[in-house]
């Protein structure tokens, strides 16, 4: 018997993996963390957890048992990258749209995962919260820590040790993916500018009500 759902489960700390169609995962049930899922999952009596496609999860603390959340509707407006969003021009952040959004949602957290970065498993590109809950994050957030215009926002230290967007910028004859992971937080977040994914992830425990993601690919 699957008992199928979209929310959270006792698991492992944050972390970024793949599962191919109809594998099953084990979940420790002692491990004393919790696991937003990015996809609706399947969780079997014996706490199995089954994919029904090839999908990528990030694991990090989430306060409740299994957790029924209204999916957040993610669009980039487009399934490729222009060149304006990637690094031949000018890096600048493309323009999301959320639909769908909980009336008690009062902020919104982006984080950004290029899974073919090959030196981390979770390399982040763009992280930015204390974004207003409106549907649309507009483009081009300037590279600061703590930005006003065109929209007001807390970014953190990426992956590339720079704060702000990095589109992306994959070697000659490669493609590269960029996931687009949109978390609606039940308040404001206390984190400095500057912080790093790892804070970042700490700082939403216990405030995720909702959850959604797109992707698009870039090829050089």
């Amino acid at each position: 018997m699957f008992v199928c759902a979209a929310g959270s489960y006792k698991t492992l700390p944050m972390t970024l993996f793949r599962i191919r169609s109809g594998s099953t995962v084990r979940i420790p049930h002692a491990a004393g963390k919790q696991v937003l899922f990015s996809t609706p999952m399947c969780l079997t009596q014996t706490g199995a957890l089954r994919l029904n496609h090839y999908i990528g999860l990030i694991f990090f603390p989430y306060s409740s048992e299994i957790s029924m959340m209204t999916p957040l509707q993610v669009s980039l407006g487009f399934l490729e990258f222009p060149p304006t969003y990637t690094c031949d021009g000018g890096n600048h952040s493309p323009r999301i749209t959320l639909e769908d959004l909980d009336p008690s949602t009062a902020s919104i957290a982006v984080m950004v995962f290029n899974p073919f970065i090959k030196s981390c498993c979770s390399f982040t590109p763009w992280i930015i919260w204390n974004l207003l809950p409106d549907h649309v994050i507009p483009e081009g957030i300037p590279h600061e820590g703590t930005v006003n215009v065109p929209v007001a926002a807390v970014q953190g230290t990426t992956d590339y040790g720079i704060t702000g967007y990095t589109g992306p910028c994959p070697p000659p004859g490669e493609t590269h993916r960029y996931q687009f992971k949109v978390y609606g937080l039940d308040a404001m977040l206390a984190l400095p500018a500057g912080s790093d994914k790892h804070a970042l992830v700490a700082a939403m425990k216990d405030h995720v009500l909702q959850f959604g993601e797109t992707v698009a690919l870039s090829t050089r």
